[in-house]
């Protein structure tokens, strides 16, 4: 109760803009989001290089003695 009366005084609106809406989410820039994504396709290019080479000598048929 004293606080609001502070607060009238002051001009100060207790109560929540109702225009303003959360957005739910809160997003951290730390500068090395555009590199590491850079780097994570690489690596998952080599990746997919290194399972295509798999399944080529898996195709293979072995020669029996």
């Amino acid at each position: 109760m004293i606080l609001r009366w502070i607060f009238r005084i002051l001009g100060i609106d207790d109560e929540p803009d109702p225009a303003w809406k959360p957005a739910g989410y809160t997003v951290k820039f730390t500068g090395h989001d555009e590199a590491l994504g850079v780097a994570a396709v690489k690596h998952s290019d080599q990746l997919a290089e290194a399972r295509r080479r798999m399944a080529a000598l898996r195709s293979v048929p072995r020669k029996a003695p």
